[in-house]
C-alpha cells in the first residue's frame, strides 16, 4: 500500500521525504520547500486531478495523462525546487490519505520571477500553534 503511494506522489509530482516515510501527516506551511516533477498551470486544472484523486487510483492516473495531453499539467524532466505559496484546500484522497493542493512559486533571490503553479502533496495545512511548537523544537534540537 506505501508503494502504491509513492508512486502515486512520483506521479503527481509533489516529493516530501517526510511525508511519504513518516507516519503522522506533513504539516505544510507557507514558504515551505519542496521537489516537484509534475505541476499544472491553473487551479482548475489541478482541481480536476484533486477530483479523481477523490474517486480511485485509475481515475487520477487517467486525469493526469489527459491533463498533460492537453497543456494544462506537465512533467518536469529533473525534480525543480519550489516554494509554498498558499495551502489552496485539503482534502482526503482516494486511499484515505490526507492531502492537500498547494500553490508553489520558484524561488528566486528578491521575488524576481513572478509566476505560480499548483501541485499536490500528502499532508495538511498545519496550525499557527503547531508552526510555533515545531520551531521551538527546533531551536532546542540546534541550540549550542
Amino acid at each position: 500500500m506505501r508503494y502504491l503511494i509513492i508512486a502515486m506522489m512520483l506521479m503527481i509530482g509533489v516529493l516530501s521525504p517526510k511525508s511519504v516515510l513518516s507516519e503522522e501527516p506533513k504539516l505544510w506551511f507557507p514558504g515551505d520547500t519542496l521537489v516537484a516533477m509534475m505541476l499544472c498551470r491553473t487551479e482548475e486544472a489541478i482541481m480536476e486531478i484533486v477530483g479523481a484523486d477523490i474517486t480511485g487510483r485509475e481515475e487520477v492516473m487517467q486525469k493526469m495523462y489527459d491533463m498533460q495531453l492537453a497543456n494544462q499539467c506537465a512533467r518536469v524532466p529533473q525534480p525543480l525546487s519550489f516554494l509554498v505559496d498558499s495551502i489552496i484546500v485539503h482534502y482526503i484522497d482516494f486511499m484515505g490519505e490526507e492531502s492537500v493542493v498547494l500553490s508553489l512559486k520558484p524561488p528566486s533571490p528578491n521575488d524576481e520571477i513572478k509566476f505560480i503553479v499548483y501541485g499536490i502533496a500528502l499532508g495538511r495545512q498545519g496550525t499557527e500553534q503547531e508552526k510555533q511548537e515545531m520551531e521551538k523544537e527546533f531551536l532546542k534540537k540546534n541550540s549550542f
